[in-house]
């Protein structure tokens, strides 16, 4: 987790997935402010980030809104499964079960790939160039759809093509190097720190 704020090791991929972050299950909870400050960086300056489902909701911050393109309408799902939440993407429809939970955006700047089928005013998948990089935001839980669902592989496949479309689109540039050298003040400050809390056990 800690590698998320730390620009030096996010500029080593042209693309970061957080598709599943969730305070229950997910070691560090929500995601922290310097880590959605890196990630902000790290997209403006020309790399793809996606984010999920849980890991939008768990972690909701303005920032997670400006990035995406997106605004908060509501939650959705339910204990019993019906077509509403199938997601509808060039004429094809994707079955996704309602008991997963998707949550419903309003597009505030962001392009919709993809729409739900009972809600065709709020995007299942939407992408936001932001700065010089890209932002893609799945509305449903992108993983329990692969590992849960009969059609997991078609799942994955529309997925991999959203990224694989808009990886094409990011030019990565060098992190501005006032924000390397403020990150670095920073490690030289805290690990000390962090290092003696470990040895006396916080």
């Amino acid at each position: 987790r800690s590698r998320l704020s730390d620009p030096g090791f996010l500029w080593g991929f042209r693309a970061v997935l957080v598709p599943d972050l969730n305070t229950e299950f997910t070691w560090g909870g929500r995601l922290t402010g310097r880590e959605l400050d890196a990630l902000r960086v790290y997209v403006e300056r020309g790399h793809l980030l996606l984010i999920g489902l849980n890991t939008y909701v768990h972690s909701w911050h303005p920032v997670l809104d400006e990035l995406a393109g997106v605004a908060v309408a509501g939650l959705a799902g339910g204990p019993v499964d019906t077509d509403a939440l199938d997601i509808v993407a060039g004429g094809t429809v994707y079955s996704y079960n309602d008991t997963l939970g998707a949550v419903l955006v309003y597009q505030r700047g962001c392009r919709a790939e993809a729409y739900f089928h009972g809600f065709p005013g709020h995007p299942a998948v939407c992408v936001n160039v932001y700065g010089n990089g890209v932002v893609v935001l799945l509305a449903f839980n992108p993983v329990e759809a692969v590992v849960s669902q009969d059609n997991g592989l078609d799942m994955a496949l529309l997925q991999a093509r959203v990224i694989a479309d808009w990886l094409g689109a990011v030019r990565p540039r060098p992190p501005p190097l006032g924000y390397l050298a403020g990150e670095a003040l920073v490690n030289t400050v805290l690990q000390p720190i962090e290092h003696l809390a470990r040895v006396f056990n916080g």
